[in-house]
Parts: structure tokens; sequence; C-alpha cells
């Protein structure tokens, strides 16, 4: 039923269906509390309520659907609570819970308690927490990681080993610290990479030249050593998106940008570059 125009809370005979595998309730203007008895389903493995109006907490017991594989919430403003009922869903491979009002501490067990997890988006919500970023070095398949514009902490971990299932990682305006791994490379799949807005400190690792599949890369706003920016033109077929905005680069516009032959965006923003319009951008064929 999604993409009508249902309004009204979700009606209480909908819990007679108890044979459902498959609800989808997105995009409409259903308001009111998610209902407990969306929880007593034992045979659902898709639940869809996102953009719509709903409010409240999420009752627990939807923490006790055994087989669910995807459950979507967003853009659901007045949502609000915790996200703790989600650590009992062992089946879900698919979550979206971005832009409610989710806040308070995420533990590290949360995400250690999804084990089949392919893509999590918790964005733009008030949640913190240390988030245990060596999630990526796991055996899961995730794919999608998306947890920008919340008051997450900590450190980037040495990536160990190569992965080549995570295609989207995005930590932008969040209070990560430390410094970019030498190791980020080993994301060998990583396409859309989004590290702006944090309190990153140190060198941009020479490594980050060989991440050659990277075709959007936010790096601005953060701490980063401005005098060590390696030239990225390793990456010239691929990079389409590059911001390197509130960096502190001084100096010339390097004559690298150039080469990046099918680059769209350009972001050198609150810098102190001593000229703005240098050829090397005007002759990019794309920009």
């Amino acid at each position: 039923l999604q993409e009508n125009n249902l309004v009204g809370e979700i009606p209480r005979e909908l819990g007679d269906l108890t044979n459902l595998l498959y609800l989808n309730l997105n995009n409409n203007t259903l308001t009111g509390s998610i209902p407990e008895f969306l929880g007593n389903f034992p045979d659902l493995q898709v639940l869809g309520l996102a953009l719509n109006d709903f409010s409240g907490e999420i009752p627990a017991n939807l923490g006790t659907l055994p087989r669910l594989k995807t459950l979507g919430l967003s853009y659901n403003p007045n949502l609000s609570g915790n996200l703790d009922f989600a650590t009992h869903l062992k089946k879900l491979e698919y979550f979206y819970a971005s832009d409610c009002q989710f806040a308070g501490k995420v533990e590290e067990n949360f995400f250690y308690n999804l084990p089949e997890i392919r893509q999590l988006d918790l964005s733009r919500n008030t949640l913190s927490g240390q988030v245990p970023l060596d999630i990526v070095l796991h055996e899961y398949d995730m794919e999608v990681l998306n947890l920008a514009g919340n008051q997450f902490t900590g450190k980037l971990p040495e990536l160990t080993e190569a992965n080549y299932a995570l295609t989207y990682l995005n930590l932008r305006d969040n209070k990560i610290s430390g410094s970019l791994p030498a190791t980020i490379d080993n994301l060998k799949a990583v396409s859309y990479l989004d590290l702006q807005g944090n309190m990153l400190t140190g060198p941009i690792p020479n490594s980050m030249t060989k991440m050659n599949s990277v075709t959007d890369l936010y790096l601005g706003e953060n701490r980063f050593d401005a005098t060590k920016l390696p030239p990225l033109n390793a990456l010239y077929d691929k990079l389409e998106v590059l911001s390197l905005s509130g960096l502190g680069l001084t100096g010339t516009i390097p004559s690298w940008i150039s080469i990046l032959e099918n680059l769209r965006v350009l972001d050198l923003s609150n810098n102190g570059y001593n000229h703005t319009s240098p050829s090397v951008i005007w002759n990019s064929p794309t920009l």
C-alpha cells in the first residue's frame, strides 16, 4: 500500500492477518504510534513504515520478529526512543532508520548482534557512543553503512584485511577523531566515502591514491595536516566528486586536478589558495 494518501492510524484489524510475509506502508501520511501487534507476525520478512508521521517509541516486541529481513522506519520525524529492540533481530539484512529522533548511546553489541546486516542507515538522528568501526573488517557482507549526522565518537581502525563488500561508507558530521589509517586502501570496493565534518587529524595517507573504486570522496572540514595532500591523479578515470573544503590548503590549486577526466563536482571552499581561476579547472571537460 505504499505511495498512497492513507491517513490516520494503522487499524487494529490488520493484526488479524497473522500469515503476513510482507507489509509495506511506506510513503503515506499515517499517524499515531506504531502498534504492538506488528510484533505478532511470526513469518513477517519485510516491514515498511518509512515516510509517514508516526510518533512515540518503537514497541519492544517489534524485536521479536524471528524472520524479519527488511525494516524501514526512515523519515518519521516524531519517532523517538532508542534502537535497543533491533539487537534481537538476528535475520535483519536491511535496516533504514534515518531522519527520525532516535537518541541515546548505541552500545557496541548493537552492531555485533546483527550478523546478517547488509545495509544499515541510522543517519541524521542524535545517536551517540563509540562506534566499533572495525565492523567493516568482519566476515559480514555489509555493503552500506551510513551513520552521518549523529554524535558518534571513535577512531578509524587499521584495516588489516581487504574488504570487498563495503561500497558506501558515510560518517559525515560526527566526532570521529584520530588519523586516517595508512591501510584505508583495503576498502577495495568503496565508491562513496564521506568523512567530512569530523575531527580527523594527521596527514591524508598516500595509500588513498590506490582506492581506484572511489567516485565520491568527501574529506573536508577536518583537521588534517594541510601541507601533506597526496596527488589523487591515480584516480583520474573514476573520481567524480571531490570535497577538500575547510582544510587550510594554501599555495596554488594543484595541477593534478586537470587529470581527473570525469570530475563533476569540486569543492575547495574555505581554504587559502592564492588564486581561484586556474586553467586546470576550466579545462576540465565534465566539471
